[in-house]
This record gives C-alpha cells, sequence and structure tokens, in this order.
C-alpha cells in the first residue's frame, strides 16, 4: 500500500503468480474500479515479500487447513475477512500515526506523490485509474494554486 499505492480491494485479488521477486514487479489485477498494472517493488520489499512466502504464508495455510493461490491469506475463519484484518493492523498504527484514517488516506498520498515526481499520464497507469480525471484530483499543487487564485480574486473584488 505505501509503496505501490495499491487499494484494499486489489490487496485481495492479488496471486503468488502475480509476484515476481527475481525482477522485482508486481501485478496487480484489474478490480471492478481499476485497470491491471505491472509495478516495481522497492529494495525493502524484496526480503520482506520472500520470508512472508517461504515462512509466514505456509504457515498460515497449515495453521487453518487452507489451501490458496492468493498471496495474502486470512489466518482466521470466515469472519476474519481481510477488511478486518487492515482494520486491526490500523488500530495498531494509530497511536504512531494518530492522523492516519484508512488506507484510501495513505493511497491518496502515494498517487498525489507519484503525480509530483512522474506527472500525470504515469501516475494515472500506476494508480490504475481508468480516466485520467480520476487521477487529476490528486494533483495537491493545481488545488493549491487554485486556492490561491480564489483568494487574490476574493481580494481583488472587495
Amino acid at each position: 500500500v505505501v509503496f505501490q499505492g495499491v487499494g484494499s480491494n486489489e490487496l485481495g485479488l492479488i496471486e503468488l503468480e502475480d509476484l515476481d521477486l527475481l525482477n522485482g514487479k508486481i501485478y496487480v489485477p484489474s478490480s471492478r474500479t481499476t485497470n491491471s498494472r505491472t509495478l516495481d517493488l522497492k529494495a525493502q520489499q524484496l526480503l520482506l515479500f520472500q520470508d512472508y512466502i517461504v515462512n509466514v504464508r505456509p504457515t498460515i495455510l497449515k495453521e487453518t487447513n487452507k489451501t490458496s493461490e492468493r498471496l495474502l491469506v486470512n489466518h482466521g475463519q470466515g469472519a476474519d475477512l481481510l477488511t478486518n484484518v487492515i482494520s486491526r493492523l490500523l488500530r495498531k498504527l494509530r497511536p504512531y500515526y494518530p492522523k492516519l484514517k484508512n488506507l484510501q488516506q495513505i493511497r491518496q498520498s502515494v498517487i498525489s506523490e507519484w503525480l509530483k515526481q512522474y506527472g500525470l499520464r504515469k501516475a494515472q497507469y500506476m494508480a490504475g485509474h481508468r480516466h485520467v480525471s480520476s487521477t487529476e484530483r490528486y494533483n495537491v499543487d493545481r488545488i493549491e494554486g487554485l486556492k490561491k487564485e480564489l483568494k487574490m480574486h476574493y481580494l481583488v473584488g472587495k
């Protein structure tokens, strides 16, 4: 979420085969609202994913008697859906980051940074947005400029 700006609905769609640790890539399948895309993994993610795939994931599957091709598997039974797991993680993070509301907030910050760093079209691809207008609304610089312009016109009109 922090590095690839993946939404919570997309997290549950990623399968084991979508992760290419050798080339440092992850394929994010399309969801109801986003396009599919292939994104680079950061160096620090490679070891974490490797440990999860080799040690953590097999343990969870064994303890729960589950078989799954999904990258992220739930440790609990039916009611312990991925959204519940995410909620518990966010509750644990909030004491350290009191302004953190949800994963969408993290995604929004990531997309805003991509806009500054890569420009509109690349940020649109990386975010999986189908329409450029969806990406444009994250352009913080543009919003700040509009606020200044509005303030200037407001003061001139008085």
